[in-house]
């Protein structure tokens, strides 16, 4: 399974698993697998605020793909979720992360990576020698240039509020 076709099985669910995230401003989390040609995903895991503990690997089949939202940040690894990539020994083939920043409202940022190209970037760079902010701000700048396979998108909020001007007699 390939970067667009988790992409277009997936991508309503993890909108809206990351609209609940906002929310409940809680990370979410799920695996998706796949077993006898047949994809899934497992049940969503809901963490806390800014930390969640989850299986990195299927409990059934092969793990194809992860997801995680980030209700206060960006749609972009921290160098905690590199760390865990880089220490699972079953990679999964796709790691798609929703972006939640409260400045954009209830509005969701969605990126799927193509997990073999952003640990190559990783590796490339050297981005482990370095600190978070550092880290996040490498992968960002990669991104906006094209360096990493992926596929992002962003969701305007579900409900829409007219707001009427009156002016005072």
């Amino acid at each position: 399974m390939m970067l667009k076709d988790v992409w277009k099985k997936f991508k309503d669910e993890m909108v809206d698993e990351a609209r609940k995230s906002w929310k409940e401003a809680r990370e979410r989390f799920f695996l998706i697998c796949k077993k006898n040609r047949e994809v899934f995903r497992e049940e969503t895991i809901v963490g806390k605020e800014k930390t969640i503990l989850a299986p990195m690997k299927c409990l059934e089949g092969e793990t194809v793909g992860m997801f995680h939202t980030h209700p206060y940040g960006l749609d972009i690894p921290s160098k905690r979720d590199i760390e865990a990539l880089i220490k699972l020994e079953e990679k999964p083939k796709v790691y798609c992360i929703a972006g939640l920043p409260r400045f954009l409202d209830d509005r969701v940022i969605l990126t799927c990576y193509d997990t073999d190209d952003l640990l190559r970037y990783v590796r490339e760079n050297n981005l482990m020698k370095m600190g978070n902010e550092e880290v996040v701000e490498s992968l960002f700048n990669a991104l906006r240039l094209g360096k990493i396979k992926n596929i992002s998108e962003s969701f305007e909020p579900k409900t829409i509020v007219k707001v009427e001007v009156v002016e005072k007699l």
